[in-house]
């Protein structure tokens, strides 16, 4: 049994790769307005899987509006600056003009709310938040030569999106 185990192993290191490449798109978080969301990846591929490690940031920014019974009405202006990194494990299958591709994993959010707004006629003043949280990452997409496009959603306590990415990898 260990010594096909590590005929197996063997084998998956011989098509062993590493992957490396740069990202950028658009996210739609929750609550807040579309915005710029860039980032960097690399993994390595043993066979039809792999380990994928990730940075990326974005900024969105929106309004809300609302009634509070203590304060009546209020907006606010928010922006967000989100900075994450991600583990994934990812399947590929290898097709001749393309390499489609799912992934699964854990992503770390450190996020800064800042919000400045009114209730009524009576400023707030500006506020910010800063959390760090855990989130769930699930993510689709596909490799042409060495273009990628990506279909990628994470959620966490507050925060949370969907993206869609195109990217550039090299493979080595």
């Amino acid at each position: 049994m260990v010594r096909a185990l590590l005929v197996l192993l063997l084998a998956f290191e011989a098509r062993a790769e590493w992957v490396a490449g740069a990202r950028a798109g658009v996210a739609f978080p929750r609550e807040l307005d579309p915005c710029l969301v860039v980032g960097i990846e690399a993994g390595r591929y043993f066979g039809p899987v792999g380990v994928l490690a990730a940075a990326e940031l974005e900024q969105p920014s929106g309004e809300v509006h609302g009634t509070d019974p203590g304060v009546g009405a209020y907006a606010a202006r928010l922006t967000r600056r989100t900075f994450s990194t991600s583990l994934r494990l990812a399947g590929r299958v290898e097709l001749p003009d393309a390499t489609p591709y799912a992934a699964v994993g854990a992503r770390l959010v450190v996020a800064s709310l800042r919000s400045n707004g009114a209730a009524g006629a009576q400023p707030f003043g500006e506020s910010v938040d800063t959390r760090v949280e855990p989130a769930v990452e699930l993510s689709a997409g596909a490799r042409l030569g060495p273009f990628v496009g990506e279909f990628l959603f994470y959620r966490g306590e507050e925060t949370g999106a969907v993206e869609l990415r195109v990217g550039y990898a090299f493979t080595f």
